[in-house]
């Protein structure tokens, strides 16, 4: 026996609906309203308890999940991921004309950060994230277990998660020009997973050197967690303010034991004597409330 057109319909509808929705343990009576989802977003809170907002134009994508769906399984709700960008005030707005819609429920909600870079915005495929790059400022951030009764603003808390490295040269009583700082930089085969941002460290480094944004006698740069065991070798070249004449100068950039870990600064002062690039200071600090505007590499 043949179905009826409008029996066919029915049940095509009934198949589209059922393709994501909330579990029933978090659905109420009321279910069927729809709410409106906005975000705002900070750097991750110090133990100062200090906060920074975004300036404006950080790029962001967001993912929408039923709580404690596993990213790697289940595709993100309807709506998500989308882009935002931060207007400077703490709010995320959407790319998009749309709003984020969602009926009552409990979501958890994730978040990843180019910086400034909207073209090296992460895509995950199966909650995984491929080709990362060194010199982009990755930040995530997540609100799970988030109750959605009504509409609601959503905070985001990101936190960095690629390292910085700042190198200052001193100059030798001002007898040398710095020209170029140029480092080995951690080789990007690495991924990020979206449930806890977790980015895989590199397991070598580049066998070629980048040059990098100076400012005055120093430089810095973001580079990609690295595995323990891998220096970053570091070139200086100058000029002689007497003689005019070109020189190089290589050392090496010790790393930590732990190596070179998410979310931590590396600090190295490095002296000129005579032919020789000497490292001298080096200290690690936890990265949260600087956020690095622009960094150029050449």
């Amino acid at each position: 026996m043949e179905l009826k057109p409008k029996f066919t319909l029915f049940f095509m509808f009934i198949a589209i609906c059922s393709c994501h929705k909330p579990d029933c343990h978090n659905c109420t009576g009321d279910n069927k309203r729809e709410h409106t989802v906005f975000f705002s977003g900070t750097l991750a809170e110090t133990k100062s308890g200090n906060i920074q907002k975004f300036h404006e134009g950080n790029y962001f994508r967001i993912y929408g999940y039923i709580q404690k769906e596993n990213p790697a399984t289940r595709p993100p709700w309807p709506g998500t991921p989308f882009d935002a960008a931060s207007d400077g005030n703490g709010n995320l707005r959407q790319l998009t004309a749309k709003n984020l819609i969602v009926p009552k429920g409990t979501y958890d909600f994730y978040a990843v950060s180019a910086g400034f870079e909207y073209q090296k915005l992460p895509s995950f495929s199966n909650g995984v994230a491929t080709s990362l790059e060194n010199n982009i400022d990755y930040m995530w951030a997540q609100h799970t277990g988030t109750k959605i009764e009504k509409d609601a603003v959503v905070l985001l808390q990101f936190k960095h998660k690629c390292s910085n490295i700042v190198i200052s040269v001193t100059n030798n009583n001002n007898h040398h020009s710095i020209n170029k700082i140029s480092v080995t930089l951690p080789d990007n085969h690495v991924t990020m997973a979206l449930h806890n941002g977790t980015i895989t460290p590199s397991k070598s480094l580049s066998p070629e050197y980048t040059e990098l944004s100076l400012d005055s006698n120093s430089a810095e740069t973001i580079i990609l967690p690295l595995q323990p065991g891998f220096d970053p070798f570091v070139k200086v070249e100058t000029t002689h303010l007497e003689s005019n004449k070109k020189e190089v100068r290589k050392a090496t950039l010790p790393a930590s034991k732990e190596g070179f870990q998410e979310g931590k600064r590396y600090l190295y002062t490095l002296e000129i004597s005579g032919m020789e690039l000497i490292t001298g200071m080096a200290s690690v600090q936890d990265w949260h409330l600087q956020e690095i505007e622009v960094i150029n590499i050449k």
